[in-house]
């Protein structure tokens, strides 16, 4: 599987995640796009913006994606997610997904 087929398949896994969400009227993702966030959430009170990020890795540090989601100007009614998939390893404790609130809109 190439990585652009594996971060589509996960970028739908997270719209299913946010679809089944109660709160959750829509969900798009973010076709073809090189912008910060790849699904956009849209509930009753606010804009959910999200970037979806996985790896195979033992470590890896998100600092620098989360240091620019946090820069990315939005409305006041966005708040900003990360969405990371961490593979199932071994050698790893931790394995599924982590979301990270980053900041609600500015």
């Amino acid at each position: 599987m190439s990585n652009k087929t594996y971060g589509l398949k996960k970028e739908r896994e997270v719209m299913k995640m946010l679809y089944e969400d109660k709160d959750t009227y829509y969900v798009q993702r973010s076709r073809g796009s090189f912008g910060a966030f790849d699904v956009v959430a849209f509930t009753k009170d606010y804009v959910k913006l999200v970037s979806v990020k996985s790896t195979k890795k033992k470590y890896a540090s998100f600092r620098k994606e989360i240091e620019h989601l946090y820069n990315v100007p939005v409305p006041s009614y966005c708040k900003k997610y990360l969405y990371i998939y961490w593979s199932p390893r071994k050698d790893r404790k931790y394995k599924g997904w982590q979301i990270i609130k980053i900041s609600e809109g500015d």
